[in-house]
C-alpha cells in the first residue's frame, strides 16, 4: 500500500528474496537500476497500480513466483536488461505479462502465461523461451518488434482472441516442436520480417494459420497445418517461402495463395482438401514451384 516504488533496488545493490509478497502498491512493486542484481523465490508480486516490476540495466531471476493482476506489465525489462524465469505464473496483467524494450535479454523456462496480453520485445531485444504454456490471451500471445530475435522451443501457444505470433520491423524468430492453435486471428503474422519453423503443429484458426507478407522469408519444415477457416498459407507483397517436408490437410478454403510478386517453394509436401477447388493459387506475377508434391482434391486434379 506504499504511494510510491515499494522496494527500489539501485548502484549495483544485491537483493535476495523468498517466500515474500509485495503487494497492492499505488506505483510499482519494484524496481532494480543502475546495474544491480535482484533474486526472488517463491514470492508473489500483485496488484499495483503499474507494474509489477521495472528492471533497467539490471540483473533479475525469477524463480517459482507468480505475477498478477498488475496494472501495467508483470516484469518490464528496460535498457539491457537482463531477466531469467523459470517455473513462474502470469496471469491477469493489464499489459503484457513480460515486456522488453532497447536491448533486454529475456530468458522463459517451464512457466505458464494467462488472461492477458503475454509478451512484448522491441528495439534489438533477445527473447528465449522455452518449455512454456502459452493461452487465453487479451492480445498477441508474442510479438517480437524492431530488429528483435527470438527462439520458441518445446511449447504450447492456444485460445487467444487475436493472433498467437507476430514479428514485424526486421526482426527474425525460430520455432520448434511447439503447437499453436485456436486464435480467432491468423495465428502467425511475419510482416518485412524472417521465420524459421522446425516440426510443430498449426491447427484449428479461425482465419489463417500464416500470414507471411511485405518482404519477409519463412522456411517451414517437418510441421502439420490443418483445419483453419482462411487460406492457411498466405504469401503476400514481394515475400519468399520454403517449405519442406510439410503436410497441408483440411482447410476451409485455399491451402496455398500467393499473390503480388511473391514466391513459394514446396518439397516433399502433402496437400489433401476436401472443401475448395482451388487449393493452390498464385496472382500477380507471383510464382509456385513444386517437387515431389502429392495433392488430393475430389473436384479436379
Amino acid at each position: 500500500n506504499h504511494t510510491l516504488t515499494q522496494l527500489f533496488i539501485s548502484d549495483r545493490s544485491i537483493v535476495s528474496m523468498n517466500e515474500t509478497a509485495i503487494s497492492k502498491g499505488k506505483q510499482v512493486g519494484i524496481i532494480a537500476e543502475k546495474l544491480s542484481n535482484c533474486t526472488i523465490v517463491n514470492s508473489i508480486i500483485r496488484e499495483h497500480a503499474n507494474s509489477g516490476m521495472t528492471i533497467l540495466d539490471s540483473d533479475l531471476t525469477i524463480f517459482e513466483s507468480k505475477m498478477v493482476q498488475n496494472g501495467g506489465n508483470g516484469i518490464l525489462t528496460l535498457s539491457n536488461g537482463k531477466l531469467q524465469v523459470e517455473h513462474c505464473v502470469f496471469m491477469d496483467n493489464e499489459m503484457p505479462h513480460i515486456g522488453g524494450k532497447n536491448r533486454a535479454l529475456i530468458q522463459i523456462h517451464n512457466s505458464q502465461f494467462s488472461y492477458g496480453k503475454s509478451i512484448y520485445v522491441t528495439e534489438r531485444c533477445e527473447l528465449q523461451i522455452e518449455n512454456c504454456q502459452f493461452s487465453d490471451s487479451k492480445g498477441v500471445q508474442i510479438e517480437l518488434d524492431d530488429m528483435s530475435k527470438g527462439t520458441i522451443s518445446t511449447s504450447k501457444i492456444t485460445n487467444g482472441t487475436t493472433n498467437a505470433i507476430k514479428i514485424q520491423k526486421d526482426s527474425s524468430l525460430s520455432i520448434y516442436n511447439t503447437h499453436i492453435s485456436k486464435h480467432q486471428l491468423p495465428q502467425v503474422v511475419i510482416n518485412d520480417s524472417n521465420l524459421l519453423m522446425d516440426e510443430c503443429e498449426i491447427l484449428d484458426g479461425n482465419r489463417n494459420g500464416f500470414i507471411i507478407e511485405h518482404h519477409s522469408e519463412a522456411n517451414i519444415k517437418n510441421t502439420f497445418i490443418s483445419r483453419h477457416a482462411y487460406p492457411q498459407i498466405w504469401v503476400d507483397r514481394e515475400s519468399v517461402v520454403d517449405l519442406v517436408s510439410v503436410q497441408l490437410l483440411d482447410s476451409k478454403e485455399s491451402d496455398i495463395y500467393v499473390q503480388n510478386h511473391s514466391r513459394l517453394y514446396a518439397n516433399n509436401c502433402i496437400i489433401r482438401n476436401k472443401h475448395f477447388q482451388y487449393i493452390i493459387q498464385a496472382i500477380n506475377h507471383s510464382k509456385i514451384e513444386l517437387a515431389n508434391a502429392f495433392i488430393e482434391s475430389p473436384f479436379d486434379d
